[in-house]
């Protein structure tokens, strides 16, 4: 029996077909530029990937643990070009940082600053999405893409970028 799911990683996007007895993954990369990561060196200082990663059970009760990525491309602020998001750990702390491409670099935003832990995912929310914020009970479609951000079964929601900034949207508890 073929079961096909469409998924989305944060460092990959994916298509997985399962069979009985096998499981095939293609992969896309996504891979931060040589400039993107000058930038970041010269505005965070030494960092790397944080390398989320859950556990759970399949159907069969079998352990499978899952990495996602930690890291999204997408048109952030509308502009037209490819920016990235990314979370890396640094010696103090972890971060959700977003690249947003220009003509020769990239600008800098500290998003988010509480931590990377196992299950703290992020996923690219594509521009046209309507999700429900739980915050003020109304539906809001998305401009440009987002991010999707928040811990594996315990909450999320959504960073998009409107006047200049940031903006969080609370989705799940």
């Amino acid at each position: 029996m073929l079961h096909n799911l469409i998924c989305f990683f944060l460092v990959t996007s994916c298509r997985i077909d399962l069979q009985e007895d096998s499981l095939k993954l293609e992969q896309r990369k996504v891979v931060l530029t040589e400039r993107a990561i000058t930038v970041l060196n010269e505005n965070i200082g030494k960092w790397s990937l944080c390398g989320s990663n859950y556990v759970v059970y399949d159907d069969r009760g079998t352990r499978v643990t899952k990495r996602y990525a930690d890291l999204i491309a997408g048109d952030f602020n509308g502009d037209g070009r490819q920016d990235f998001a990314v979370l890396i750990n640094t010696a103090t702390n972890g971060y959700l940082v977003a690249l947003l491409a220009s003509d020769s670099t990239y600008g800098v935003q500290v998003i988010d600053s509480s931590g990377c832990n196992d299950g703290t995912i992020i996923d690219l929310v594509p521009e046209g999405t309507t999700e429900y914020d739980l915050i003020t009970k109304t539906p809001h479609t998305y401009t440009t893409d987002a991010i999707g951000f928040g811990y594996y079964e315990k909450s999320g929601g959504t960073y998009f970028f409107q006047d200049g900034r940031f903006r969080y949207l609370s989705t799940s508890d």
